[in-house]
C-alpha cells in the first residue's frame, strides 16, 4: 500500500472523490449524495422519489488498522478505510421481483465498473470490491447497499 506521513489522514476526501465520480462516470444512476443527504429521508420513511431512481448515498463505513510495524525510525501501520453506498432503486411500477432481478444487478454492475480500481487520492490504495447486502425492501423499492475498501500506510 501507499503512504501517507506527517499529514492528517481520513476518508473524507474518499468520499467525495467517489461522489464526483458517480456522478460523472454513472450515468445509470440518477442521483448521487452524500450520508447528510440520507439522513434527511431518514424523517420521511427513507422517500426516495421515483424519477430520482437509482439514488446513491456514499458515506464513510468504517475502518480497520494492522498491527504497528517499526520501519527506519518509524512506525507503520496499514490502515483499511470503507466506504458504502446505499443505493435506492425501483420506479414505483415495477413489482419487487423485477425490480430485485434487473434493477439491483444493473445498478450493481455499473458502479462497479465506476469504481472498480478507482484511486481517489494519490498515495492512499486503489478501492477494492468488498461485496453488497440488501438493506430494506419496501412495495416497489429496495434499498441495498455496496462496500468498497482501499488499504494504505501510516507513517509516524
Amino acid at each position: 500500500p501507499g503512504g501517507v506521513h506527517g499529514r492528517a489522514f481520513g476518508s473524507h476526501g474518499m468520499i467525495d472523490a467517489i461522489i464526483q465520480r458517480l456522478e460523472q462516470q454513472c450515468p445509470t444512476l440518477k442521483t448521487v449524495e452524500g450520508a447528510v443527504d440520507l439522513s434527511n429521508l431518514m424523517g420521511s420513511q427513507f422517500a426516495v422519489i421515483f424519477e430520482t431512481r437509482p439514488a446513491a448515498f456514499v458515506m464513510f463505513g468504517g475502518d480497520n488498522a494492522g498491527k504497528n510495524e517499526m520501519g527506519t525510525d518509524e512506525v507503520v501501520q496499514v490502515l483499511t478505510e470503507t466506504a458504502t453506498i446505499a443505493i435506492c432503486v425501483g420506479d414505483g411500477k415495477t413489482g419487487a421481483k423485477q425490480v430485485a432481478e434487473d434493477a439491483i444487478m444493473t445498478v450493481r454492475n455499473a458502479v462497479l465498473v465506476c469504481l472498480l480500481g478507482f484511486v481517489p487520492e494519490a498515495q492512499r490504495g486503489a478501492l477494492q470490491y468488498r461485496g453488497a447486502m440488501p438493506l430494506a425492501m419496501q412495495p416497489r423499492t429496495i434499498w441495498f447497499a455496496m462496500s468498497f475498501a482501499r488499504s494504505y500506510g501510516v507513517n509516524g
